[in-house]
């Protein structure tokens, strides 16, 4: 059994050092990225504050997080937060080599992930009784990733 800490790799908010790219531009984390498109049609200005904010390290994620929790959400944000998740967990595992390997060579075949908060959304609610959207969205990126491997390619996500 892992330890939490040896599973951080896998985490948007403990994971730092692993800039993004998604539509041209870069994001210090997937943390950044996931919480400006709250704002993306609401709060331009909020989506490019979260985005300059300094990378690097797990405070910046965490000040990432805080922001994302000010302003008027999108007003599809419900609709289209579990593709945004996708899209940021995708780039960060196909963007950086090691993490790609690791994800393939070390992640279960499915997984349930438990956040330090026990979110009843994205975690497993601390008791297995919450969504697990996170551990769903790890385990298709790994999924993905794995095809592509097999076919020597690249596979576009929706």
């Amino acid at each position: 059994m892992n330890s939490i800490k040896e599973l951080q790799w896998l985490d948007n908010l403990c994971c730092a050092g692993y800039p993004i790219e998604v539509d041209g531009l870069r994001w210090p984390s997937t943390e950044h990225y996931f919480q400006a498109q709250k704002f993306a049609t609401t709060s331009p200005e909020m989506t490019e504050e979260i985005r300059s904010l300094p990378g690097n390290s797990v405070e910046s994620n965490f000040r990432a997080k805080r922001l994302g929790r000010t302003g008027q959400l999108r007003p599809d944000w419900e609709e289209v937060k579990y593709s945004v998740m996708r899209t940021a967990v995708l780039a960060k595992f196909s963007q950086h080599k090691d993490l790609k390997q690791k994800m393939l060579k070390d992640f279960p075949l499915e997984a349930t992930f438990v956040e330090h908060c026990a979110d009843a959304e994205w975690g497993d609610g601390g008791d297995g009784s919450g969504k697990n959207l996170f551990g769903k969205v790890l385990t298709e990126v790994r999924d993905i990733l794995a095809e592509q491997d097999a076919k020597g390619g690249c596979k576009t996500v929706p």
